[in-house]
């Protein structure tokens, strides 16, 4: 029955409103696709920016921490470098004692004998030369730190002063009635 008065369903009619219709729908859906390009367009920016952000955050980062890195090598390197000179100068203060003791030891004992007492190895030279070759040498060294402490004895550089002067004595002794 509509089929008699023109009307199809599955014909589109070409009348001016459904022209009008198309147009405005055509115009709707680019201006929509318009819009979301504009909003993707947007939205990358604002993830580049992001992105951008993270990347300096990331690279300040790692600069700060490789800072840390080569400081503390640094440091280290300094430490480990001094570590060598530090036992150096301590053997010495050590063995200027022992040197010493030994010495006098060994004069006593070769007074007390009436001989001379030879090491074996040293091409038999006698204990009291040798220690007293030894003796020097190592005064020798005490006495070149003395003039130039290193940096970690700059704190005690007052008590050694005090071991040198007149009143050593009262340096060693002043906690006990001597």
């Amino acid at each position: 029955m509509n089929e008699k008065n023109g009307y199809h369903p599955d014909k589109k009619s070409n009348t001016s409103d459904d022209s009008g219709d198309e147009r405005s729908k055509n115009s709707a859906i680019e201006s929509a696709n318009n819009r979301t390009n504009h909003i993707n367009q947007q939205l990358e920016k604002v993830a580049l920016t992001e992105k951008l952000k993270l990347a300096l955050y990331v690279v300040g980062v790692l600069i700060f921490l490789n800072s840390c890195l080569i400081a503390c090598f640094s440091i280290g390197q300094k430490t480990f470098s001094e570590e060598g000179d530090a036992v150096q100068s301590i053997t010495t203060f050590y063995d200027r004692q022992f040197n010493l003791n030994n010495l006098m030891v060994f004069t006593m004992h070769q007074y007390l004998q009436n001989k001379s007492v030879y090491i074996e190895g040293f091409d038999k030279s006698d204990i009291v030369t040798y220690y007293t070759q030894n003796s020097q040498i190592h005064e020798q060294e005490y006495n070149d730190i003395r003039k130039d402490l290193p940096n970690f004895l700059k704190n005690v550089q007052t008590q050694v002063d005090a071991l040198e002067s007149s009143d050593m004595c009262k340096t060693i002794f002043k906690s006990s009635d001597v």
